[in-house]
């Protein structure tokens, strides 16, 4: 990516920085179209894609963040953003571990649908104060589906993860089926705002092709 970011800065004369904003784009890999694509994939191949298109996702889109809200990068604004990363840090496990508590104490056969909201709630909140919040995202899903490996913890034992494992692989079921949603409302949005004569246009079809086969390249 900063490889890619001085390259056009030097052959094109932009900012730096403007450079780096279109180039990020270009260096994340979709987990929408990655994660599907590696299901005939052997168990760690598969486990690889997973975890690099995910990771790729998240913090491809906070880096983005940074480098967009900030004019420059210096040494007070990147000590400004591990402030903030370590504050979601901290979040992040004190809400995994009482999420995790609620989806063991509630009893009532409405659960999951009360953690999905406090999970959006947490991350709206989050990006309200301006928080990376898709790390809570992401160590959410890390601690809930290797929560097993963490019983040598004394607070983590007393959850007896072993007893509800069917609710958070009924959990997971429900957040695969509202993702599977999700996808499918973005791109029917996204083929309603393609504009029909653009795909017909010769230049966008040229750096399509060539933003192809350089990622390729690179892959």
């Amino acid at each position: 990516m900063i490889i890619f970011g001085y390259g056009f800065h030097f052959l094109t004369g932009k900012p730096l920085m403007v450079t780096l904003l279109n180039v990020i784009p270009i260096c994340i890999i979709s987990s929408a179209v990655a994660i599907p694509s590696a299901q005939h994939l052997n168990a760690n191949s598969k486990e690889f894609v997973i975890y690099e298109s995910s990771l790729s996702d998240i913090f491809g889109v906070i880096i983005f963040n940074v480098f967009a809200t900030e004019g420059a990068i210096t040494f007070l604004s990147m000590g400004y953003f591990t402030f903030q990363l370590l504050i979601m840090l901290i979040i992040s496990f004190v809400a995994s571990i009482g999420l995790v508590y609620l989806l063991k104490q509630i009893t009532h056969h409405v659960k999951y649908i009360p953690i999905l909201l406090i999970i959006v709630l947490i991350y709206s909140i989050s990006k309200i104060y301006h928080l990376p919040s898709l790390i809570f995202i992401l160590l959410f899903g890390l601690f809930l589906n290797n929560i097993n490996d963490f019983k040598r913890f004394h607070f983590i034992e007393k959850l007896d993860p072993e007893n509800f494992n069917k609710d958070i692989q009924k959990f997971r079921e429900m957040i695969g089926e509202f993702t599977f949603l999700i996808k499918s409302l973005f791109f029917l949005l996204f083929g309603f705002l393609i504009d029909a004569n653009n795909l017909l246009n010769f230049q966008s079809v040229m750096l399509a092709l060539i933003i192809v086969c350089i990622i390729l390249l690179i892959r």
